[in-house]
């Protein structure tokens, strides 16, 4: 009975896919279809699919590729990587070891290279093959979304999903579950699948160059997604860089030399998003993350016009990280146009150690009042390898933002937070914090800071829009978030927002986003947002309502008293539920600082908690959740068009994306 439910999944299924192609609008090189293609939900990896080497093939000729998975870092010497949370089989073991079972990506061919089909020996049709890592019980299926143009060369773009139907043992790592528990996961080194590409091109062959395999917006997926104690967000990978969800990183495209890799899909450069005060010097790191083993580099940076290269004695102030090797050196040379050509070699072709972390530092010039945001850009990168071979690298970019010298911001850092407010705190205690700006703390020119200034402070802190840099403020394990909530239409819920934290704290700040269909319960009333017995007297709460349903929330004591106890709720407040409300929620807490009494912020990763209502899976409103609504949310994926209402019923996770985290779901629903 299992095996005919199997059969009749994967035509149905198969019927599903047809999806009317489309031209593409040009633009920069990582693109968004449209809104159901994720923006940095779960968390970034290093793990990838690949081509290997010695591709090649004739014009006319219909070409077997195969494709591998690189999951080092999900799966490492038999020992999960870490996990949150922690990951466990359907005994309430916890894994010690684990693979993808699904996963989706974006495909670009050379123009005049299709994806075909091909004849097998019964006669079928068929559009792909599996491979050794790829079970029985997994579909893949593909569809055509039309063209698009990058780096001046046509690409014919295609979306491709694939996802296993059966459960615990069938990850993607064997055929079937019995070689996988016998002889353990198989790894990169075998194949996972292959597609059949045709090539109409009227040259001779395809050349090495010209002819590239883009991957792009690559999407990873375990089957503890659908397990009801687990965050959906905590067991969806994509490939990418960042870890939060104000990284742009992963919109860009990786790209895969048919013919082997040429650098850019194991080596990059990054520029990070950088503040600074006017009329003042900063130092830019520039970050490499590199697989291959590289001796030296060169790449043209792009200063905007206002923005200047420090000098000392006639040369550029640039200098190495502590990841060079003893004869590595560094030189960097102002050309026309704003331009900065930075080289670095070693004579003994001798490597930068590790494999990520800053290579090396720029320190420039921020012109006198300026109050803007600057695009930085890293053009024509090269690196080379320690065998002399030539490796390329995509162009990167990163903002520096620029700020005047600004009432609130008492401890002259460029931005507003619950820092500010702590320091001044400080202040008036007779506490002497270092640095503190008088005339930055004195909101009201009254020539005296106390508790009105504290008010005044506080509620800039909590209008402020400025965007924070990702590395702002100590990095830290603690955490503040709220626990998965269930909801009727039209019902009203409390949410406890709870802190686990392993030092003290007396203030802090965040910002609540709730997704379509829910809104804060606020009465206009000072008791809208509640602390918990965990906060002394004389703490202070405030919110203020941004736009896109974000309300800020910042709460802190004057008298610098930490916060009580190590767990537990720090705060509540209430939500409702619009009376249509369908789908699956969310509530996120994201821009979280803490700060303790020294005035030391203190960076939380951003935490999503999801609200949930019954009956959930039903995508097409039949009544029932079966096959059907699988399809639905496939053809969603591969780009056909749907209505507001029903991207909302496939959302079936509620983490905001319509993705393969949804059709696992359903599928778990289906089979229990």
């Amino acid at each position: 009975m299992m095996k005919k439910y199997f059969l009749l999944l994967t035509m149905a299924i198969g019927l599903g896919f047809l999806a009317q192609a489309e031209d593409l609008s040009d633009g920069e090189l990582g693109f968004k279809y449209d809104s159901i293609t994720p923006n940095m939900v779960g968390q970034a990896t290093n793990d990838h699919l690949f081509v290997q080497k010695g591709v090649s093939f004739f014009s006319g000729d219909v070409q077997t590729v195969w494709f591998y998975l690189n999951d080092d870092e999900i799966y490492r010497n038999n020992t999960v990587q870490s996990l949150t949370p922690v990951a466990y089989n359907s005994s309430g073991d916890r894994y010690n070891e684990i693979t993808y079972n699904s996963f989706q990506c974006d495909l670009y061919l050379p123009e005049g290279i299709t994806l075909t089909s091909v004849e097998n020996e019964d006669g079928y049709d068929i559009n792909y093959m599996g491979g050794d890592r790829m079970p029985t019980s997994t579909t893949l299926t593909w569809s055509e979304r039309g063209t698009k143009v990058v780096d001046g060369k046509t690409y014919n773009v295609y979306s491709v999903v694939c996802y296993n139907v059966n459960s615990y043992g069938c990850h993607l790592s064997a055929k079937n579950a019995s070689r996988y528990k016998a002889n353990g996961a198989l790894k990169k080194e075998h194949t996972l699948f292959a597609l059949f590409l045709q090539n109409d091109n009227q040259d001779e062959a395809v050349s090495r160059m010209d002819q590239d395999l883009i991957i792009a917006n690559q999407i990873f997926n375990i089957y503890e997604s659908i397990n009801a104690n687990w965050d959906s967000n905590a067991s969806t990978f994509f490939y990418g860089t960042g870890g939060n969800n104000e990284s742009q990183v992963f919109m860009k495209y990786d790209r895969t030399g048919m013919y082997g890799s040429s650098g850019y899909d194991r080596n990059y450069f990054f520029l990070p998003d950088t503040a600074a005060l006017h009329d003042r010097t900063i130092t830019l790191p520039v970050r490499m993350q590199n697989e291959d083993a590289i001796a030296g580099f060169q790449t043209e940076l792009q200063l905007p016009e206002g923005i200047t290269v420090v000098k000392e004695q006639e040369q550029c102030l640039v200098s190495l990280s502590d990841r060079k090797a003893e004869d590595h050196t560094i030189q960097a040379e102002e050309m026309e146009n704003g331009i900065v050509k930075i080289t670095s070699q070693s004579p003994t072709m001798a490597a930068y150690n590790g494999q990520d972390g800053d290579l090396f530092y720029i320190t420039l010039q921020v012109p006198a009042k300026a109050d803007t945001t600057y695009t930085l850009h890293l053009n024509n990168t090269t690196l080379t390898g320690t065998d002399g071979q030539p490796l390329y690298v995509n162009d990167a970019t990163g903002t520096l933002t620029v700020y005047p010298y600004n009432t609130g911001d008492v401890n002259n850092n460029g931005f507003y937070t619950v820092g500010d407010v702590v320091t001044t705190s400080r202040y008036i205690l007779g506490m002497n914090p270092t640095p503190f700006y008088f005339m930055a703390a004195d909101m009201d020119q009254s020539n005296a800071i106390d508790s009105y200034d504290l008010l005044v402070m506080s509620d800039v802190v909590l209008k402020d829009e400025t965007a924070l840099p990702e590395n702002y403020g100590q990095e830290t394990a603690d955490r503040l978030f709220a626990d998965n909530l269930m909801i009727t239409a039209g019902g009203n819920m409390t949410v406890n927002v709870k802190l686990n934290n392993a030092q003290e704290y007396t203030a802090f700040q965040t910002d609540i986003t709730l997704s379509q269909g829910l809104s804060i319960r606020l009465a206009g009333e000072e008791d809208d947002f509640q602390l918990d017995e965990r906060t002394s007297e004389d703490f202070i709460i405030g919110n203020y309502q941004h736009e896109g349903n974000t309300t800020r929330v910042m709460a802190y004591s004057p008298e610098v008293t930490p916060i009580d106890g190590n767990e537990g709720t720090l705060f509540t407040f209430d939500i409702v539920a619009a009376d249509n409300f369908t789908g699956t929620g969310t509530i996120t807490l994201s821009r979280t600082l803490l700060s303790n009494v020294e005035g030391v912020e203190y960076r939380f990763a951003d935490e999503s908690c999801t609200v949930k209502r019954v009956m959930r899976g039903d995508v097409n409103l039949d009544g029932t959740v079966n096959v059907a609504d699988i399809n639905v949310v496939v053809n969603i994926i591969l780009g056909g068009h749907a209505s507001n209402d029903v991207l909302k019923r496939a959302d079936v996770n509620g983490d905001g994306n319509v993705t393969i985290s949804d059709i696992n779901l359903i599928i778990s629903i289906i089979l229990d």
